[in-house]
């Protein structure tokens, strides 16, 4: 996986600007690190079916990628998530990402993605 490979690199462990645990307010603009991304499989199935974004362009888009930025966002039913500005396929996305409870602070679940095109 890539996730694995790119931690086993020696690339994971970075800090993460606004992961919670430091005073960064709700929609400010902040450097996220991904070394792994889990997707469920359910997840992978409604974004691909909704949106027609893969699993694996999603993933490329955000694991291993240096300089993602995006804004916290505090969602009243879901909890604190990162909104993400990629490209795939040329085309402007925004991936929504949860912390997960991973040590490193490194590791995301995906929980929805799409093009603003």
């Amino acid at each position: 996986m890539r996730g694995d490979a790119c931690a086993l690199a020696g690339v994971a462990g970075r800090p993460l600007a606004g992961d919670g645990t430091t005073e960064v307010g709700d929609g400010d603009v902040t450097s996220v690190w991904v070394a792994k991304l889990n997707i469920s499989r359910r997840t992978a199935q409604k974004i691909t079916q909704r949106h027609g974004i893969t699993e694996v362009e999603v993933r490329d888009a955000v694991e291993c990628v240096r300089g993602l930025y995006g804004r916290w966002d505090d969602d009243p039913e879901r909890g604190r998530r990162a909104v993400i500005d990629v490209t795939i396929r040329a085309r402007p996305a925004t991936v929504v990402l949860y912390p997960s409870e991973h040590p490193m602070g490194d590791t995301w679940v995906r929980g929805s993605v799409y093009f603003v095109d």
